[in-house]
């Protein structure tokens, strides 16, 4: 049995850098992504968006999909245009929120701490199942050259942290050699980060 070690002060955000960065590399055109069923892609022109700054994950026929809080991060940056492939209606990020809530009931407390950190400058990538939404990179990262350092575990505020789970998580993280980073959602919505370890007793 392992018990988690206990979070505080001293070491939160123990290699997270806590400082916005500047605006990144702009794109020099507003793509058009399609949302179709349950997923949004852009079929043409993907490499100003892939390849500079590493949003979406390429497919086989060559569009890029996009994942929920990739897809809100660049519709509230403007750096999109979001279309219903249906309908062809323009879609802005509270529309494209209300549409996907049901089948992603936690998006908007993802997308926070998604927000929150490409804010300081990192790569988000999808993350390997429910409990641990996401994998980053380091800062200045490239996807293809470098492998994520970090898995991140979402609590919110006030919301109990079942044990189990997160013991799991540390597990998993450390049996693929990642760090698990515990991303502690506030209710004004703010993030702070902790580092969890495993303690053998």
């Amino acid at each position: 049995m392992t018990d988690e070690e206990s979070p505080d002060k001293d070491t939160a955000q123990p290699e997270l850098g806590s400082e916005e960065l500047e605006e990144e590399t702009p794109i020099p055109e507003k793509p058009k992504a399609y949302l179709s069923n349950s997923y949004v892609a852009i079929k043409k022109d993907t490499d100003a968006i892939y390849n500079r700054v590493f949003y979406g994950t390429k497919q086989h026929d060559g569009t890029l999909r996009l994942s929920p809080v990739e897809t809100m991060f660049l519709l509230e940056r403007s750096r999109i245009e979001l279309l219903d492939e249906t309908t062809g209606a323009q879609m802005n990020l509270y529309e494209y929120l209300k549409r996907s809530h049901e089948a992603h009931p936690d998006l908007w407390t993802h997308y926070l701490v998604y927000r929150d950190l490409r804010s300081r400058g990192y790569i988000v990538k999808e993350g390997i199942s429910e409990e641990i939404p996401f994998r980053l990179y380091p800062r200045g990262g490239e996807i293809g050259k470098d492998t994520s350092k970090y898995l991140i575990y979402i609590v919110k505020e006030g919301v109990p942290i079942e044990l189990t789970k997160l013991d799991k998580a540390t597990t998993t993280a450390k049996g693929i050699g990642k760090r698990l980073i515990l991303a502690v959602l506030n209710r004004q919505g703010e993030t702070t980060y902790y580092q969890v370890s495993q303690v053998n007793i």
